[in-house]
């Protein structure tokens, strides 16, 4: 007959016996709502609207290709460039917008006239070449020949003389209706009315257990 084995009482809590399970685990802790960074102090609360400029490879007008650094207007948070139409807009001027528009306009008209004209001009050289041939002591012929490629020669110079000018011509002539210091001057007086203007701007941030609203203006 087996004997049955002793048992040892575990300790006690509260009169009762220890059965020997865990405490429950502690729960998860509370989630702590953090508050957004406040954006940062802006020293001009116009900083969007202002126009300045930088330092940017800009390839040139009719060029595809990239020319050296030159200054370039740009305006936002996200210095967007401007240029041309959208830089006088910008600007307010929407005069000079549209006299932009119809320089610009001029400038390509005389850029296709250049091209035509080469084209023109060499095509009249080329044909030259079919000019008709004459029998050894016909001399009317030949001076009839030699008329034609007289003719043909003065036309093909002409034409490639007057593409040459007229493509050098389009490439000086500016479609900006201001010069360059015209133009900055344009953009300080600009800036310098945005930043007179009044301006008032409202802000939201969350905070622990509620939330708070700033205004901020420039009077």
């Amino acid at each position: 007959m087996p004997v049955p084995q002793a048992t040892t009482p575990g300790p006690t809590v509260g009169g009762e016996a220890d059965l020997g399970s865990a405490p429950p685990p502690p729960g998860p802790p509370a989630k702590v709502k953090k508050a957004k960074p406040s954006p940062p102090p802006q020293t001009a609360l116009v900083d969007d609207q202002l126009i300045r400029l930088e330092w940017r490879p800009q390839h040139v007008e009719g060029n595809r290709g990239w020319g050296p650094m030159v200054q370039v207007p740009v305006i936002g948070p996200d210095k967007r460039p401007l240029s041309g139409h959208s830089l006088y807009t910008a600007l307010g001027r929407n005069d000079l917008a549209e006299e932009y528009e119809r320089r610009l306009a001029a400038k390509r008209i005389m850029g296709v006239g250049s091209a035509l004209l080469l084209v023109s001009g060499i095509a009249v050289g080329l044909s030259a070449f079919a000019i008709h041939g004459c029998a050894q002591g016909d001399i009317k012929c030949w001076d009839d020949r030699d008329a034609q490629l007289r003719e043909r020669f003065y036309w093909s110079g002409g034409l490639v003389l007057g593409g040459a000018v007229l493509g050098v011509a389009s490439s000086a002539y500016s479609a900006h209706p201001v010069s360059r210091d015209e133009l900055i001057g344009l953009i300080r007086e600009h800036n310098a009315q945005i930043r007179n203007q009044p301006n008032v701007r409202f802000g939201a941030m969350a905070l622990p257990g509620g939330g708070g609203l700033s205004l901020a203006g420039n009077f």
